[in-house]
């Protein structure tokens, strides 16, 4: 499995009130959100190198062959997807 390198949040001793407690907490959460999805990607990636590359070529396959339209389904970003 590839090293998966962890985004880190930089330490700050200055106490945060109001704004710069969210401001904080909105970082943390995007840091969290970063490395889960470094995680994922990386282990997507391990896959598609094994087990689930020929399934993946098998689909691509299919795909290129389609004539006429493709529905996309799913959360939130099918659509982006979609146009790649």
């Amino acid at each position: 499995m590839q090293k998966v390198v962890p985004f880190i949040q930089p330490e700050t001793n200055a106490p945060r009130t109001g704004e710069k407690r969210e401001a904080a907490a909105a970082v943390a959460s995007a840091i969290r959100t970063l490395n889960l999805e470094t995680e994922g990607l990386a282990l997507l990636a391990t896959e598609l190198g094994g087990d689930l590359a020929e399934p993946f070529e098998e689909a691509v396959r299919r795909l290129a062959a389609v004539s006429g339209r493709v529905i996309v389904t799913g959360m939130v970003k099918a659509a982006t997807s979609a146009k790649r």
